[in-house]
């Protein structure tokens, strides 16, 4: 995956980058549809916002790491 899909793997986001392989090993057999209706419902009862990635294009990156915490 990193060097066909993310190019670079920063240690601050590692644990995102798991959770995204682990999520595409378990849709791995599903129907594009299915894996479309599946990410929608769970963007839609999601109650909060990520403060995580909220305003990460304008500069609001992580400054440590996340695992373990």
């Amino acid at each position: 995956m990193e060097y066909g899909k993310c190019h670079s793997i920063s240690n601050f986001y590692l644990s995102n980058y798991a959770n995204e392989i682990a999520y595409r090993e378990d849709i791995i057999h599903m129907s594009n549809g299915a894996i479309f209706r599946d990410i929608f419902t769970r963007c839609m009862n999601t109650p909060v916002v990520s403060n995580e990635f909220c305003g990460y294009w304008q500069g609001n990156k992580r400054i440590y790491e996340s695992l373990g915490t």
